[in-house]
């Protein structure tokens, strides 16, 4: 049975024109047990997703930690999401602002498939928003401008949920995509 896991190491200075050679570099190390699939590029760490047959990770970490410091091992383990929708909000949005951005979409996700319009479509749009810097953290910038475009349409259906506000949100947005900016956003919510 293989599990999931995404394996943060502290970025030493590496950009997302090096995330290339860091795969290659973390695939080098993994045996058969093991198989890395992709890496994602942040300010702070680099993103390592990982799949291991039982046992097989250990190994992997140790000859990883012999070139990058591992900073967090998080199983990725899908689950029914019961928590109250803020509760998961605000999880989310930490982990969006930390750039853990694949992170934060898969917490969404569960929410997600719980809610109804206009709610589902705006969380859509942040599930959407932190997939467009998935991307731009692999170098694909054609296509996070395409999503961050997507993003944005989905969040016209409401000004506020959950204490997220929606409005500024936007208005970044529209800047973003007017200038085709890759500047990093922020998302902020307010107490309820």
């Amino acid at each position: 049975m293989s599990h999931r896991y995404i394996v943060l190491v502290y970025n030493r200075g590496w950009s997302v024109g090096d995330r290339q050679a860091l795969l290659e570099t973390a695939r080098s190390l993994a045996s058969g047990d093991v198989k890395v699939i992709d890496c994602r590029v942040a300010s702070q760490h680099i993103e390592f997703d990982v799949y291991s047959r039982a046992g097989g990770v250990e190994r992997f970490l140790s000859l990883l930690s012999s070139i990058f410091k591992v900073r967090e091992v998080k199983e990725v383990v899908r689950t029914e999401e019961l928590r109250p929708p803020r509760e998961v909000l605000d999880e989310a949005v930490k982990l969006f602002n930390a750039e853990r951005f694949w992170e934060s979409h898969e917490v969404l996700e569960g929410l997600w498939r719980k809610l109804s319009d206009p709610e589902k479509r705006v969380i859509q749009g942040i599930i959407l928003l932190a997939a467009a810097y998935v991307h731009l953290q692999k170098g694909e910038t054609q296509v996070y401008h395409s999503i961050l475009s997507r993003a944005r349409t989905q969040m016209e259906y409401a000004d506020q949920i959950y204490g997220l506000d929606l409005t500024s949100l936007k208005r970044v947005l529209d800047r973003l995509r007017a200038e085709s900016s890759t500047e990093l956003v922020k998302i902020s919510l307010s107490g309820v």
